[in-house]
C-alpha cells in the first residue's frame, strides 16, 4: 500500500508536468526579465579579445569559445597554502542557456534550469546539500502576458511567489512579490519610451513609501541620468553620467540625499581613457560628511589586447582634511586567448 507522502508527491510531480507543459506552450515571445543577471556570465564588457582564462593570485575563471564563463573559483592565502573558498562550474544548452551550475566549497548548491522554445525560463532546481534542501520554482505564462511564478521547498506545497506582465515587446512592465499566504507583499512597475528602453519604475514596498525611479538617455542609449525619489517629491539619490566617443563612462557625479532633502553624500567618479578605449586610471571619491575617501587606481601595463595586466590602487581615507588611514596595493593577472 502506497504511503500519504509518496501518493502526494506524485499527484505534485503530475501538476509539475501540467505546469511545464503549459509553459511552453503559452509563452510566444522572448520575455525581458529586468532582474536576469545572465550578463555576469560573459565575458566582461570591458575585455577585448577571445579570451581563455584570466588568473589573478585569488581567482580564476575560464571560458569557451562563446565567451561564456564555465568555470571559476576564489581563493585565499592562508599561512603558505592557498585553501580554496568557492568553485563554481556552468553548463548550457544549444542554444547558448545557462542550464546547470554547481557550486561548492563554501557554495554547496546545484541549481539547473530548463526553457522553452523562446528562451524564456519556465523552471528551475535548488539543491542545497549541505542544508538537504530542494527548491523547485516554475513559471506559468498566460496568454496575456502574463507570468506567475510558484515555489515548492521540498515536500510543502506548491504557493505562489510572483508574478510578472510583459508588454508585446518583452518588456517586463510589472514584478509583484507575495508572501506565504498568497497575500501581495511588494510591487514594481515599469515604463518604456518608444525605443524600448526603461525611463520609469516605481517600487512600493510593504508598509513603506512609493519609490520611483527615473532614467534619460543620449542618442546612444546611454543612460546619463538616473534619479530616484519618494513619491512625495523627496529625493533619496541622482546620479549624472558623461560618456566619451566611444560610449565609455568619462564622469559620474552622484549626490545622496536624506529624508529632510539634505545631501548627505558626494560621490564623483573619473576614468581616464587611451586612445578614447584603454582604462588607465579610475578614481572614485566619496565625501560624507567630515570623511573624504579617495580610491585611485592606476593601471599601469597592459597586453597587446589592450587589457589591463597590472594596476596599483591607492586607498586614502581623510577627516576634516587629516589623513587618519591610506593603504596601498597591487594586483597582477594573467590572461591567456584563444588562438
Amino acid at each position: 500500500m502506497c504511503s500519504s507522502v509518496s501518493i502526494t508527491s506524485r499527484i505534485l510531480q503530475a501538476v509539475f508536468l501540467v505546469l511545464c507543459i503549459f509553459a511552453t506552450s503559452c509563452s510566444h515571445t522572448k520575455y525581458h526579465y529586468l532582474d536576469n543577471n545572465y550578463d555576469q556570465l560573459h565575458i566582461p564588457k570591458e575585455l577585448s579579445g577571445r579570451i581563455l582564462w584570466i588568473r589573478t593570485n585569488q581567482t580564476f575563471a575560464t571560458y569557451d569559445p562563446q565567451g561564456r564563463l564555465f568555470y571559476s573559483k576564489i581563493a585565499e592565502p592562508v599561512n603558505s597554502d592557498t585553501v580554496v573558498l568557492y568553485e563554481n562550474f556552468y553548463k548550457y544548452d544549444k542554444s547558448g542557456n545557462l542550464k546547470e551550475h554547481k557550486g561548492s566549497k563554501l557554495f554547496n548548491q546545484t541549481e539547473t534550469k530548463s526553457y522553452d522554445k523562446h528562451g524564456n525560463i519556465h523552471q528551475e532546481f535548488y539543491t542545497n546539500s549541505d542544508a538537504n534542501e530542494v527548491s523547485y520554482y516554475f513559471y506559468d505564462y498566460q496568454s496575456d502576458g502574463k507570468v506567475i511564478v510558484f515555489l515548492r521547498k521540498n515536500n510543502n506545497p506548491l504557493i505562489k511567489i510572483q508574478s510578472y506582465c510583459f508588454d508585446k515587446n518583452g518588456n517586463q512592465i510589472e514584478h509583484n512579490f507575495f508572501d506565504n499566504q498568497g497575500k501581495l507583499i511588494s510591487s514594481e512597475s515599469c515604463k518604456y519610451n518608444n525605443r524600448n528602453l526603461l525611463i520609469e519604475k516605481r517600487i512600493i514596498p510593504w508598509m513603506q513609501h512609493e519609490i520611483v525611479e527615473t532614467y534619460q538617455y543620449d542618442n546612444s542609449k546611454n543612460v546619463i541620468i538616473h534619479e530616484t525619489f519618494f513619491k512625495n517629491g523627496v529625493y533619496l539619490d541622482k546620479k549624472v553620467i558623461r560618456y566619451n566617443h566611444r560610449n565609455l563612462p568619462q564622469e559620474v557625479h552622484e549626490l545622496i540625499y536624506d529624508s529632510s532633502r539634505n545631501v548627505t553624500s558626494v560621490i564623483s567618479e573619473r576614468n581616464e581613457y587611451r586612445n578614447g578605449a584603454q582604462l588607465l586610471s579610475k578614481t572614485d571619491e566619496i565625501l560624507s560628511g567630515l570623511y573624504t575617501t579617495v580610491d585611485s587606481t592606476v593601471f599601469l601595463s597592459h597586453d597587446d589586447y589592450g587589457n589591463y595586466l597590472v594596476k596599483e590602487t591607492f586607498l586614502l581615507r581623510k577627516k576634516n582634511n587629516n589623513v587618519i588611514s591610506q593603504e596601498r596595493y597591487k594586483e597582477e593577472r594573467e590572461i591567456e586567448y584563444y588562438h
